[in-house]
């Protein structure tokens, strides 16, 4: 009867161990898949991030030759404005030149209208006293 009971045990045992051997194995394999699907998502989490800092940088790199170009369109407009500013001040100087001119082309043309009006004024008077004197 114990020889009967310890040989019970022992295939028992045997089951328990076998049950407990296909548990760990099934345990080792979901805990492999685990670590697998760990390990690429880790992976993909890697790729993608190393993508976003490469994407990243290379917006860097966009936004510094904009910046870059932004600074020589000030630069260019700058030196429009002051080109602008220039012509104006030229512009106006020219401006006051001509309007100097014109004042003293009417100053002469009314000097030329009194040498004028003058000179009518002498002939008529030699025309008078050529005929007083006839």
């Amino acid at each position: 009867l114990l020889r009967s009971e310890v040989e019970s045990l022992q295939v028992s045992l045997a089951s328990l161990e076998r049950s407990h051997l296909e548990a760990t194995e099934r345990m080792q394999a979901s805990h492999s898949d685990e670590m697998k699907e760990i390990s690429e998502a880790y992976a993909a989490s890697k790729g993608s991030s190393e993508m976003n800092v490469g994407a990243l940088q290379e917006a860097q790199r966009r936004v510094a030759r904009l910046e870059h170009e932004v600074t020589e369109l000030d630069e260019e407009a700058r030196g429009l404005r002051d080109a602008v500013h220039e012509a104006e001040a030229g512009s106006r100087s020219f401006e006051m030149e001509a309007e100097s001119g014109r004042a003293r082309i009417r100053e002469l043309e009314r000097l030329l209208a009194m040498a004028d009006a003058s000179a009518q004024r002498e002939e008529e008077m030699e025309e008078r006293a050529e005929r007083e004197l006839e």
